[in-house]
């Protein structure tokens, strides 16, 4: 359990780059920004994850605004978000986890 709450880890610390998307990579990859102690790097550097990323939903809040903003030139400004929810599974030899992930755009 604890293993894998450290893989998770590396995961959510380079969501920027791994997570959103489905992709094949090593752990290698993961933690090369993380200082570890070498046996622990070996033992990482071969082992394979696949990633897979599920979009559950999305959440507009434009959709709950009901008032129309103007600007001065009588244009309507949106200034809404738009929330990404989806499930990030990393799946091994050794185990599999689930994360439930949020992105704004």
């Amino acid at each position: 359990m604890m293993r894998t709450n450290q893989y998770n880890s590396f995961l959510l610390s380079v969501s920027d780059r791994y997570g959103f998307e489905s992709s094949n990579i090593d752990m290698k990859r993961l933690v090369d920004e993380f200082e570890l102690e070498s046996d622990l790097r070996r033992r990482l550097k071969s082992m394979k994850v696949k990633v897979e990323y599920e979009e559950l939903t999305t959440i507009d809040t434009s959709e709950f605004d009901d008032s129309a903003e103007s600007d001065e030139e009588g244009k309507s400004s949106n200034s809404s978000l738009v929330f990404e929810i989806g499930k990030t599974s990393l799946s091994t030899k050794e185990f599999n986890t689930h994360l439930i992930r949020v992105r704004t755009q």
